[in-house]
Order: C-alpha cells, then structure tokens, then sequence
C-alpha cells in the first residue's frame, strides 16, 4: 500500500467538502489502484485527508491527470494557504487498517525517536487492539524519512472513544505511556464526522 496525506487550514469548509464529494463521484472511480479515502475537518478547521492506493506506481499515476491536477487546485482555493503534502512508502495495517463503517476517526502524527524500543512494543500493542471493540482497525504510514509518521485509527463511535478512555486499565496507561515515550512533535487530529470513500464509493458524515 501506498498513502498521501494532505492538510491544510480551511477557509470554505463547504466548498472543501462540495471538492471532495466530487473526488468521490467523478475523479476516484478512475484512479487505478486507488483503494480508499479518509478525510474530514477537525474542530479547528484543518483538513486531513489520507488517500490510500495499492503502490506508489498507481498513485503517481493519479498525480499525473489532468482532472487530479484541477481538482486539487480547486480544494487550494478553498484553503488559507498551499496543501502540505506527505508522501508515504511504508504502510502497516492493524485489524485490517482502514474501515468505512468508523463513526469517529483520530489521526496522530509526529516523529518516532526510539525505533528499536518501539518495535519491541509492537506486537503486544496489536495484541492488546484485538481485544478493543471500538477500534475497528489502525493504518500506520511512514513518510519515509526522519522518522516521521502518521497514524490513522478507526472508532465505532467519539463516545465509545471516551469511555474506554474513562476506563482505561493502569497496565494499559502505563503500556500507552511507553509507546509515546519513544516518539516527540506528537500532534492529534480528530474527524468528529470523517468522510470515508472507497472505490464503492460511500460516504459518511455531513457538514
């Protein structure tokens, strides 16, 4: 799998989303290798978006087209300023990655410090995920250099999300302590109504 991530602060939170409705309708169908789209506005007003393609091939293939091009300057004008755009060569799924059925969407990205210590980690994390009802499944993307990621996770629901959080055994605080030790510049994302797309295109959430 391949990822490109971008965000930007917006400025016509309505025209970004009439431009992504329209990815959906008109430009995702003929993308070649395009498997999924997560996108949304955070309470603050950044867009982030995570574009998912089977490799790297098919997504520059898609950067390529004309109608990829026009479509992306039209989101730019909706935007305060350019895209920042990441390019991601390394993807790790977890409970099956991606999921269209999420009602709730974090996206945390930053900067891992300890690679060798984390990975350690690893296994017992994606263990201790199984047994999480309200994740429906992790997408982790490398950027492919310094260390920095980003990571999307999928939730039943936002109050699913606090409850657990509420929750939360010490064993598994003291665990979720560790793993962020190991990593700086973190920065959380949250899609309170994330627009999820696929190549059956559905989308959920409203503006």
């Amino acid at each position: 799998m391949f990822i490109q991530v971008m965000q930007g602060r917006v400025k016509d939170a309505a025209g970004v989303r009439r431009e992504f409705d329209r990815w959906g309708d008109q430009l995702g169908a003929a993308a070649t290798g395009w498997l999924g789209l997560t996108a949304g506005i955070t309470d603050g007003g950044e867009l982030v978006a995570v574009f998912r393609f089977d490799n790297e091939a098919s997504a520059a293939a898609n950067d390529e087209r004309p109608a990829v091009a026009g479509w992306r300057a039209a989101v730019e004008k909706r935007l305060a300023g350019p895209p920042r755009l990441h390019r991601c060569p390394i993807v790790r799924v977890v409970k099956g990655g991606s999921s269209d059925q999420a009602g709730f969407v974090r996206v945390l990205q930053g900067k891992v410090i300890d690679a060798r210590r984390l990975a350690a980690l690893q296994s017992e994390v994606e263990q201790g995920l199984q047994d999480e009802a309200h994740v429906l499944g992790v997408t982790v993307a490398d950027h492919g250099e310094g260390g920095w990621f980003t990571e999307v996770t999928y939730f039943t629901s936002e109050r699913a999300v606090r409850a657990a959080e509420r929750e939360m055994p010490v064993a598994k605080a003291v665990q979720l302590g560790m793993v962020r030790s190991y990593m700086e510049s973190l920065d959380l994302s949250e899609l309170r109504t994330p627009w999820l797309q696929s190549p059956r295109w559905e989308s959920v959430g409203t503006l």
